[in-house]
């Protein structure tokens, strides 16, 4: 191994890398283990495109850039077979893998074409959007297509969200969220049947169009290159990268590393564990205890991290008496140690094992049969 496996936090979770070991540079390490592979075994498989042309049964689809796994499509390409198909698989490395929808009647066949007409048209109207090459006419004949379409299918269909019969036939469209997005303050209406019952106006059903049917509501992105100040400079970098990347803020701001740090002086903190510049709302919450300790042994090696120590210190929670602890059994933070421990106090010196298994979330417990006259005590 080039390395070792360790747990590193990211932004939002906690994951296994390669960490390379101290003085050893990683991608010369890999790139060193890649030479001493063989040569020439690589044989290319069959692209997907011969593949799907070779089958008899499944012609050759065209997949737009944005389609995601399961989501129906038009197969406009073939004849005698059902208009709608939904794919399972786009790897490009192995044959692709789709199946024929069967809608249960005709009715039902036309309603799952109508929404996927609808989700398509929402589509190219938001890659629109999201082009810088995209003009305001362009823009406006993509607009008109999805109100277009959109109103077509209310016609003969219902309401997007509203209808039971639409969210049945798009429920397993992982882009179904999408058109739920389309519709909002849904109103049911009053029948005329309902409405001479009690006397009042019938109303039809109606719901507001979201703001994509009558403006812009997406930018094209664009790559900032320059900022004035250091907070800037972390807004670009936690959007960009989810975490506090220096080297990029350098660049940004075009000051030095000593000037950001000073800058941003109680919104970021070097964690001594990692050696790594973490948000104050991540560095300061958690198990402050421990990082607690860890910063007051780090701070008898480099006098910088007081600041992490005070900001600690300020953060800690009063100690909880042992007698106002309530203890769950089955709770994933209690060492399997105790767990033996207490086993063993309940039901006498009895063969066991106890262990949590972090990769299953759940504890295996084996406990033979122990002494009678304990257990039944017990």
């Amino acid at each position: 191994m080039a390395g070792r496996m360790a747990i590193t936090s990211k932004m939002h979770r906690d994951t296994a890398d390669l960490v390379a070991e101290p003085g050893i540079d990683l991608a010369a390490a890999i790139e060193q283990r890649l030479e001493a592979l063989p040569a020439n075994v690589y044989r290319a498989t069959t692209s997907v495109d011969a593949v799907a042309v070779d089958r008899d049964d499944k012609p050759a689809l065209t997949l737009p850039d944005t389609l995601k796994v399961v989501a129906p499509i038009l197969s406009r390409q073939t004849v005698g077979l059902p208009a709608v198909c939904r794919i399972f698989s786009t790897n490009t490395t192995m044959p692709m893998s789709n199946a024929y929808v069967e809608a249960k009647n005709e009715r039902a066949g036309t309603r799952i074409k109508g929404m996927v007409h609808v989700r398509e048209a929402l589509r190219e109207l938001m890659l629109g959007e999201q082009s810088e090459r995209s003009t305001d006419f362009e823009l406006d004949g993509k607009r008109t297509t999805l109100n277009r379409v959109y109103d077509d299918f209310v016609r003969k269909f219902g309401h997007v969200v509203s209808s039971q019969a639409n969210r049945l036939s798009m429920s397993e469209d992982p882009e179904y969220p999408l058109l739920h997005a389309l519709e909002s303050d849904y109103d049911r209406g009053i029948s005329p049947e309902t409405a001479k019952k009690h006397g009042v106006e019938p109303r039809r059903p109606s719901v507001n169009k979201a703001a994509i049917f009558s403006k812009r509501v997406m930018s094209p992105h664009k790559e900032v290159t320059h900022v004035e100040t250091a907070k800037d400079a972390l807004v670009v970098s936690m959007n960009e990268s989810g975490r506090i990347d220096l080297a990029r803020m350098m660049r940004l701001t075009g000051k030095p590393e000593d000037e950001l740090v000073h800058d941003l002086k109680g919104l970021i903190y070097l964690n001594p564990r990692h050696d790594r510049w973490e948000m104050a709302d991540q560095y300061l919450t958690g198990n402050v205890k421990a990082k607690l300790r860890g910063a007051e042994t780090a701070i008898t090696q480099n006098p910088r991290y007081i600041e992490n120590v005070d900001a600690l210190r300020a953060v800690q929670p009063a100690d909880i008496e042992s007698v106002d602890i309530s203890i769950q059994l089955g709770s994933t933070w209690v060492p399997d140690q105790v767990i033996d421990q207490f086993i063993g106090h309940l039901l006498g010196d009895v063969r066991r094992r106890v262990t949590y298994q972090d990769t299953l979330g759940k504890w295996l417990v084996d406990i033979e049969h122990g002494d009678r006259t304990t257990a039944r005590v017990t």
